[in-house]
């Protein structure tokens, strides 16, 4: 009747917990249950020279000391291996529903700002977008009463933005919820851009997205988790050299306005035509003390971070 509330798209794949923690990667359900991070209460690490450090425990009343686990998220193994993760889990929700609504960005933004604001505590709320059309996904999790109950008052909710709300199917929600997965991993040819700004920000981001896009003569496909502010674009089709000019076309756009950018997956060759990781932040340096403090030796994922440190 447990389980652990975390629906990264890369499980499929193969993704391990130390791996997904390690990655910072989580998926649509963060927005209810919090990532990863958020649900660890304990963690083992191996150091680079050999040393075990531990910190939590493995009930929560337990958890104290330095929170390593927090430490080690989003460092893409730099610090030191993820040998052990305990985690909170949830009880089994009843049953699951999800809601869709065609909308364009403007539209999907109020609609995605409502829906977490109001007391529904949407499990999941996300924007799919191709370019030609977008859809919002508004998945639902608990009792059967409740579902049924928040079903209808996200409709209503819905409805006071001229969106009409179409319950899916099992089967229905299974591919739709594939289908966003696959647009946040994408191909080995593609470009996967993840940008983390304001909820706000997403017409500001989409109009910028495909504007760079068919500047560099591609396609491309928008997952937004805009209750998060957590957007990633999909950029396929062109050459190399079209990948670089729409990836650095786009970096540059949302980095003037204070969003933060990840290149998640890039096409081949793109190493070479751009600078992956772009320019280097003010938290460079106290990255680097980090990485000093825990592997003064390099011996974790040398390089990860070049040219930043």
């Amino acid at each position: 009747g447990q389980w652990l509330a975390l629906d990264p798209p890369t499980a499929r794949d193969g993704a391990t917990v130390g791996g997904l923690l390690a990655a910072a990667d989580s998926g649509p359900s963060r927005l209810r249950y919090g990532g990863l991070r958020d649900l660890v209460i304990g963690v083992t690490l191996v150091l680079a020279d050999g040393t075990v450090a531990r910190s939590g425990g493995h009930v929560i009343k337990n958890v104290a000391g330095y929170d390593l686990a927090k430490l080690v998220n989003g460092s893409l193994g730099s610090l030191a291996l993820v040998a052990e993760v305990v985690v909170r889990l949830h009880p089994r929700p009843e049953t699951s529903t999800t809601t869709a609504a065609a909308t364009d960005a403007e539209q999907a933004t109020r609609a995605v700002l409502a829906s977490a604001a109001s007391p529904l505590e949407p499990v999941a709320v996300e924007w799919v977008s191709d370019g030609d059309s977008g859809r919002l996904y508004v998945r639902m999790d608990g009792t059967r009463s409740y579902v049924d109950d928040a079903s209808e008052r996200l409709a209503e909710l819905l409805a006071g933005f001229a969106l009409a709300a179409t319950p899916l199917s099992a089967d229905e929600a299974e591919t739709a919820w594939q289908d966003h997965g696959s647009g946040v991993i994408g191909a080995d040819d593609e470009t996967v851009v993840r940008i983390c700004g304001l909820p706000s920000d997403l017409g500001r981001l989409v109009t910028d997205a495909f504007q760079a896009a068919r500047q560099a003569g591609l396609d491309a496909h928008i997952v937004s988790s805009a209750a998060l502010g957590m957007h990633t674009v999909r950029f396929h089709g062109g050459t190399p050299q079209d990948h670089a000019a729409a990836f650095t076309g786009l970096r540059d756009r949302a980095l003037a306005q204070g969003a933060s950018v990840l290149l998640r997956n890039r096409a081949p060759q793109l190493d070479d035509l751009v600078d992956v990781l772009g320019p280097k932040p003010s938290s460079a340096e106290i990255l680097r003390r980090v990485k000093e403090q825990f592997d003064p030796s390099g011996r974790c994922a040398p390089g990860r971070f070049q040219p930043w440190y």
